[in-house]
Parts: structure tokens; C-alpha cells; sequence
């Protein structure tokens, strides 16, 4: 299976930073990008961004260029709790696609502590280029005229302030350190094992950004590194993505189960990074609809089927009859297949 060429992108107030990035670096590296990720918040100037992408990118592009988006809950990146929040968004999307994919992250967009985390998550999961695309003529003026909520207003303008000339961009490249090969010893020492047992330069590394502490002969973890340990070992639960590119995913669809209801959700479905195929299944009228969930697709139930830890079941639960999805993945285990289910209605959007 070829690898795929990903841009991830932190999104803010500007969608034109993701087309700029896209524009640059396929100049510059001389690739052609196979998707484009964004990761931001659900502020509405955010989600208008995030509906000019998804009809620019795929006209533009001639939709060789597949567009997700992935947001956490909160409308802004200031506590300690969404600042987390983002990171272990960013972390597990690197996790996610880092096995059968070249990454380029940009950190244009949205605030500086974004940007910051998106770095420390590279510095762990790694990435092919981490950088920054700088807008060379970038006033206040223009700054105002790149806002999505400018853009809205006046659409003829958009292709133009989403595609400037190459020459008025610039791409500021960053070190990239992986420490992904340690990822293993630092969650071990972040569980409260061992400590001592590490090597002098990885406990060195937890003991200088403050993870870990020590207190007379005992090496304790700091409450940073607690927070740190959760965020990672959470991602570590999940099952190993699907190699297989979203356009090449099976999708088996049978007449007799609610074909014309199921196909908008299936084809949604094929971008899940863990789904491996997607098949209708018998429909359930009588799911416990205690569990549904609010989406902007309707109400949902996810489900993994009983026995099967590799198979999750989507019920449209507006449906009168219960159709049903079969969602295959790649998880072996029970807490794989609950934390995949976790993350597939994250997918789906529910809305809490």
C-alpha cells in the first residue's frame, strides 16, 4: 500500500492558513498531499472555516485532496483541562497516521499555545517537516480580510485570499527530535515503575522538563507528569489503524437494510481512521435509546458487538425501523474495542 502525504494543520479564525500551507509545500518539498487534517476548537469563526475548507479543498484540488477536521469540545485553548484536551487531540491524530503516512505539520494557525503543544506532540510522535508558513505582506488589514467570517460575507474574494502568490509566502522550518522510539520507558516511569531501572539519559530527559522529581532516594512523578502519563497511555489503547486510503475502503451496502439512509453515514464512515470496511447489518428497532447520543447527523448509538472486539455497530437511532451500521477494525481486545468506540462517536460528533 503506498504511503499516504498528510498535512496537519491547527486551524483558528483563518482557513487560508491550511490552503497556503497545502500551496507552498507542495511547491517547496515537491509532494502532492493525499489529505488535509485540521485540529482546532468548536468556536463558530473555527466551524465557518472549517465549511469554506470542505467545499474549497475539494473543488480546488479536483478531490485528490480528502479534508478532515477535528476539534476539541471547548471554543478556546486557555485552562489547564483544554490545553490537555488539545494535546492529546494532536498526539493521537500523529499517533494515528504516523504508521502508513508521511506528515507535515504546520503550526500557523490559531493561538500560540496551540502551536506549542502541536511541537511537543512532534517532539514524541514525530513528523516528516514541522514548520510554520509566514505570510510575508500580512497587515492588520489583510489579517481581517483572511478571518472566515470576511470570507463568508464575500465569497468572491475567497480563492484569491486563500491562494496567494508562492512568493509572498515563506516556510519556516523547526527541528524535529523524535523521542518516539522512548515513548514505551516514559510511560512506564510516568505509571509510578520503576524509575531507577531507566537509563541515566531517559531519566534525565523526565527529571529536566519536570516530569519526574526526586525526594532524598525516592524518584517521584510530578503532578505534570501524571497528566502527561493519562494523555499518552489513553492514546496507547487504541488499536492499530487501517492502512487501506479512505476512497479504497470497502463499503457493502444491502438493499433490504436501508440503503438510501445508511449510504451518507457509510461514506462518512470511510475516513474514520480505524474502520477497515463498513457493511450494513440486520437493523435492531428495539436498541436502548437511554445510550443514543446527539450528532450533527442525528442521534446515534455506537456500540461494539458482543464477543466481537474488532466489530462496532452504529444504529441510526432516528430511524423507525433501527438500521444499522457494521463498522470492522482492527482492535484485539476489550478495552481496545471500548476505547475505539470512544473515539468513533468523537468521529461522529456527539455532542455532550
Amino acid at each position: 500500500m503506498p504511503r499516504q502525504t498528510i498535512l496537519i494543520s491547527s486551524l483558528g479564525e483563518s482557513p487560508a492558513v491550511v490552503t497556503e500551507a497545502i500551496d507552498k509545500l507542495e511547491q517547496e518539498e515537491r509532494i502532492q498531499f493525499t489529505q488535509a487534517i485540521t485540529l482546532g476548537t468548536s468556536q463558530s469563526d473555527v466551524r465557518q472555516g472549517v465549511e469554506i475548507l470542505s467545499e474549497h479543498i475539494q473543488a480546488h484540488y479536483n478531490r485528490r485532496i480528502a479534508y478532515l477536521h477535528h476539534a476539541i469540545e471547548a471554543t478556546d485553548v486557555l485552562t489547564e483541562k483544554e490545553n490537555l484536551d488539545y494535546l492529546s487531540l494532536v498526539a493521537q491524530t500523529l499517533r494515528t497516521y504516523r504508521p502508513f503516512s508521511d506528515i507535515y505539520i504546520s503550526l500557523a494557525g490559531g493561538r500560540k499555545t496551540m502551536s506549542a503543544l502541536m511541537a511537543l506532540a512532534v517532539q514524541i510522535y514525530g513528523a516528516k517537516l514541522l514548520c510554520h508558513i509566514v505570510h510575508l505582506l500580512m497587515d492588520e488589514h489583510l489579517q481581517r480580510k483572511m478571518e472566515a467570517s470576511y470570507m463568508k460575507r464575500y465569497p468572491e474574494e475567497q480563492a484569491a485570499l486563500l491562494h496567494p502568490s508562492l512568493e509572498e509566502l515563506e516556510v519556516v522550518r523547526l527541528p524535529v527530535v523524535s523521542l518516539f522510539p522512548l515513548l514505551n520507558d516514559f510511560l512506564s516511569a510516568l505509571g509510578g515503575q520503576d524509575v531507577g531501572a531507566l537509563d541515566k539519559t531517559t531519566r534525565a530527559l523526565l527529571e529536566d522538563t519536570k516530569l519526574i522529581e526526586r525526594e532524598g532516594s525516592v524518584w517521584k512523578v510530578t503532578g505534570v507528569g501524571k497528566q502527561l502519563h493519562a494523555v499518552l497511555s489513553d492514546i496507547e489503547l487504541l488499536p492499530e489503524p487501517s492502512s487501506t486510503p479512505p476512497q479504497e475502503k470497502t463499503v457493502d451496502l444491502k438493499d433490504h437494510h436501508g440503503k438510501g439512509a445508511l449510504r451518507p453515514h457509510a461514506e462518512r464512515l470511510r475516513f474514520f481512521p480505524y474502520a477497515e470496511r463498513v457493511d450494513s447489518t440486520d437493523f435492531n428497532s428495539q436498541f436502548d435509546r437511554s445510550r443514543t447520543f446527539h450528532s450533527p447527523h442525528g442521534r446515534l448509538l455506537v456500540e461494539v458487538k458482543t464477543s466481537q472486539p474488532d466489530l462496532l455497530t452504529v444504529t441510526l437511532a432516528d430511524s423507525q425501523k433501527g438500521y444499522r451500521l457494521a463498522v470492522r477494525t482492527r482492535a484485539q481486545t476489550t478495552a481496545q474495542a471500548e476505547r475505539v468506540r470512544r473515539e468513533l462517536e468523537r468521529f461522529l460528533g456527539k455532542q455532550t
